[in-house]
């Protein structure tokens, strides 16, 4: 339970710290796939606190972990996390962060996820197109439909021919 695993946050060690972030995310996962039916838990408002802190860990495996949750489960709480975290020198922690910002559809976070357009990283080149989507600014990809990865030029076809789109 997060009152258990709330105080490993701040140990010294990276490893622990990481592992009880996903210990974090397994509780909410757990919670929703033997109760379907129920909303996954919110964490406690007290460790939504420490994150901030976390969010600039020096351990990438830490951030990483961090974001993973909030990408896999809406907490709004995060979207400052997550606009933070997609401009983070490790490309998985970038995804992960982009992908939350999906979930979270929050119109703020399109100056960030635009400048994701330009990644290094296909994948997240590939969840900006997505996310730009969502936020309701998919003419911003035009640009992406000479990517030099392939599933990043998909992307953008199929964002741009989906029927809301296309309806328009």
């Amino acid at each position: 339970t997060p009152e258990w695993v709330g105080p490993l946050l701040d140990q010294p060690s990276a490893n622990i710290r990481a592992e009880a972030l996903l210990a974090l995310f397994r509780y909410r996962y757990v919670t929703v796939k033997r109760h379907p039916d129920v909303p996954a838990p919110l964490l406690p408002q007290s460790l939504i606190e420490k994150m901030p802190l976390l969010a600039a860990d020096g351990s990438a495996e830490v951030r990483r972990n961090l974001i993973y949750g909030f990408a896999r489960f809406k907490d709004p709480r995060g979207l400052a996390i997550a606009l933070r975290l997609a401009q983070d020198p490790d490309r998985w922690t970038r995804l992960f962060a982009v992908n939350a910002l999906i979930r979270m559809a929050d119109p703020s976070a399109l100056p960030v996820v635009t400048r994701r357009l330009k990644d290094r990283d296909a994948r997240v080149r590939w969840a900006a197109v997505h996310a730009v989507e969502v936020l309701g600014q998919p003419d911003t990809t035009g640009g992406l439909w000479n990517d030099r990865d392939r599933h990043v030029r998909s992307a953008v076809a199929e964002v741009l021919g989906s029927p809301k789109i296309v309806g328009n």
